[in-house]
């Protein structure tokens, strides 16, 4: 989860390429394009960065994106802040630990905000 919203927060207004539930795609503070995603496979779910794999055991990865008023937004030019939700199964199968965390992308503009 740090690392997610350690890296969201550096991107800059123009950087988010592209916005859904479970993946999130923008362009790093070094210039390179990458994203984070989550992957299905058989064996269960997998968080990955770009190429990189960061994890298996995830039981949830959601992303919700809000303009400035507060409310949603599919609409890349509106985003201004980014919740995540991220379920990290516990080995054994003894239980989850669920994070959340909201991110406030810099440079963006706040107006109005709720």
């Amino acid at each position: 989860m740090d690392r997610i919203t350690d890296e969201l927060t550096l991107v800059n207004s123009s950087s988010l390429t592209a916005i859904g539930d479970t993946s999130i795609s923008f362009t790093d503070a070094l210039g390179s394009a990458t994203n984070f995603r989550l992957v299905v496979t058989q064996s269960g779910q997998q968080l990955f960065r770009g190429n990189d794999f960061l994890s298996s055991r995830i039981g949830l990865l959601d992303y919700d994106f809000y303009a400035s008023n507060g409310g949603a937004t599919a609409n890349l030019a509106d985003v201004r802040r980014i919740n995540v939700e991220l379920t990290i199964q516990t080995v054994g199968g003894y239980g989850s630990v669920p994070l959340r965390a909201e991110v406030f992308p810099r440079k963006f503009m706040y107006t109005n905000f709720r």
